[in-house]
């Protein structure tokens, strides 16, 4: 009996160079390990794709092959004492093989030189499905990857981190550890056009649920419509395109279907030497004639176009300015500036800052005094052997700028008692860089109303 089976590593994304050789390691590697155990297949197909590697075989056997077992043991003379009783090396044979001492005489074979006990027996072949896991994570092992990284938690290593598993094998999903993770039958489309799962059905439909998902997963087929894409522009200017198959290979790996009609394109940025030159802007002006071609790329574009290629990286806006609250010190009995926010912090803030406010016996409110710091230390440079050196020197106490704002008064409870914990406030910068303040009046258990301070720089 034999059935068919699916494996899918899906990833981010892959180094475009390595992404054919690792392919290409990871089929053998798997197809060396079905081979070792006695497994026959049929037909074998890669794919390989910027997040994903899979491997689909044909007809692979649901078990390895029975194995005829010949074991033998000590010699008559070792296993025999002169009264015929078996001695402990008969036994020791007879408890590891499951035999009877009494009927041990039964199990004496010549093995061309002298008796022996011997045991002839027939062992099962093992199920398939209980050796794919082992195959796959060692196949992944042996890859050949410079250098391998981990990601979050895991022990786990590889090329780049993995986001999911696809195990399917004689029509049932196989829920086994691959690289750590879970398998199942859920893949993921393509991640701008279709960032969704995919749940497949079968090793013989998944390519064509990734197409529909506008994922081409077949190397050859894509390299195939790249190349032929080349060809049929260079004939459009009259020209002849000469294809060098390591760089169609590279491209192949990081290309991506666009999926956008020409009218939605805004502007094109040509990126690289080659934007500079007279027919590559022609092409592109007769091609698109109303999008303005950038051929001084903006470096604002091209860092926020880089940094969101790079996997797990979230760029946010960092404060230009600290915020400091203006409060009384207790033990120096003067008012000083606290931090609430340091130049650099990025905002939206994730987590809001929190304070407990104590009132001294006198005090009927609290004030909200809010201002800008100034810098907390200068630079000099030096020479030092002759090279010029930043040295970070302080400066002494920073000057705060008072916020423009009039500050804002709490009211205390009247029964707080000096030293009492009475309010706890909550400070936070919102998307529009607005300062928002929220309290919580301890000694009432009250909420107090959501208060926007101003506008942060």
């Amino acid at each position: 009996m034999s059935a068919d089976f699916l494996i899918e590593l899906g990833t981010e994304e892959l180094p475009p160079k390595a992404l054919l050789s690792l392919s290409e390691a990871f089929t053998s590697g798997v197809v060396a390990g079905l081979r070792d155990r006695g497994l026959n297949f049929g037909a074998v197909r890669s794919f390989a794709a910027p997040r994903r590697l899979a491997i689909t075989i044909a007809d692979l056997d649901q078990s390895t092959p029975d194995k005829d077992l010949v074991i033998w043991g000590p010699p008559t003379k070792v296993a025999f004492g002169d009264d015929g009783k078996p001695s402990r090396a008969a036994e020791a044979f007879a408890n590891k093989n499951g035999l009877e001492l009494s009927g041990l005489k039964d199990f004496v074979e010549n093995d061309g030189q002298q008796d022996k006990l011997c045991v002839r027996r027939t062992e099962s072949g093992v199920q398939t499905r209980e050796l794919l896991a082992e195959i796959i994570n060692g196949s992944l092992a042996a890859l050949p990857i410079p250098k391998r990284m981990r990601w979050g938690d895991k022990k786990e290593e590889f090329v780049r981190p993995v986001q999911w598993a696809v195990l399917i094998y004689d029509g049932k999903v196989c829920n086994d550890l691959i690289l750590g993770l879970t398998a199942g039958n859920k893949s993921r489309g393509h991640r701008f056009h279709a960032n969704t799962e995919i749940v497949i059905q079968s090793p013989q439909s998944y390519e064509q649920q990734l197409r529909e998902a506008f994922v081409i997963a077949d190397f050859e087929a894509r390299k195939s419509i790249i190349k032929d894409g080349v060809h049929k522009l260079a004939k459009e200017i009259g020209g002849h395109a000469q294809v060098d198959d390591g760089l169609l290979n590279e491209v192949e790996a990081a290309a991506r279907r666009a999926g956008e009609a020409l009218d939605a394109i805004d502007a094109v940025m040509a990126v690289g030497g080659g934007s500079a030159m007279p027919w590559v802007q022609q092409w592109l002006q007769h091609r698109l004639p109303k999008a303005p071609l950038l051929v001084k790329q903006p470096l604002q574009a091209v860092v926020l176009g880089a940094l969101a290629m790079t996997p797990a990286l979230q760029v946010m806006d960092v404060l230009q300015h600290g915020i400091s609250l203006r409060c009384w010190d207790r033990r120096l009995q003067s008012q000083r500036w606290h931090p609430l926010f340091l130049p650099g912090q990025a905002w939206p803030t994730p987590q809001p800052l929190e304070l407990v406010l104590a009132s001294r016996d006198d005090q009927r409110c609290i004030e909200i005094q809010l201002g800008t710091p100034g810098s907390e230390s200068r630079a000099e440079v030096v020479f030092v052997d002759g090279m010029p050196v930043l040295r970070q020197q302080k400066a002494g106490e920073a000057s705060v700028r008072l916020w423009s704002q009039e500050a804002l008064q709490i009211p205390l409870p009247a029964d707080a008692k000096e030293g009492q914990d009475c309010l706890r406030l909550r400070f936070g910068v919102d998307a529009d860089r607005q300062l928002w303040l929220e309290g919580f009046d301890l000694l009432g258990e009250q909420q107090l109303s959501r208060q926007i301070l101003g506008i942060v720089e």
